[in-house]
């Protein structure tokens, strides 16, 4: 059975550009869901529960329980929590 093995590329790969991170009540920071700016990258929202708003370009959207939250890249966002949750957020590059 002939070896193969694996070489390096200098191309960039899908897994370069994609990040996840969890966060919970007490640990939500604006860093980790990057609010109140716009970003390169498609974002991914996924908060388990809580209520709030989301303020997506200039436009509020008022949430309670579960849900999911899709961002293109330009969008400016600020997410106000009323009730903390726990949750994670994709970002990936287009």
């Amino acid at each position: 059975m002939k070896e193969s093995s694996i070489q390096e590329s200098n191309h960039p790969s899908v897994f370069n550009h994609f990040q996840i991170d969890a966060f919970s009540p007490q640990h939500c920071s604006v860093n980790i869901l990057g609010e109140g700016n716009s970003s390169d990258n498609f974002s991914v929202i996924w908060l388990k529960e809580g209520n709030g708003t989301h303020d997506l370009d200039l436009k509020r959207h008022f949430y309670d329980g579960s849900v999911m939250f899709v961002l293109a890249p330009g969008q400016i966002h600020k997410l106000n929590q009323h009730i903390k949750s726990e949750g994670y957020i994709i970002r990936f590059s287009p």
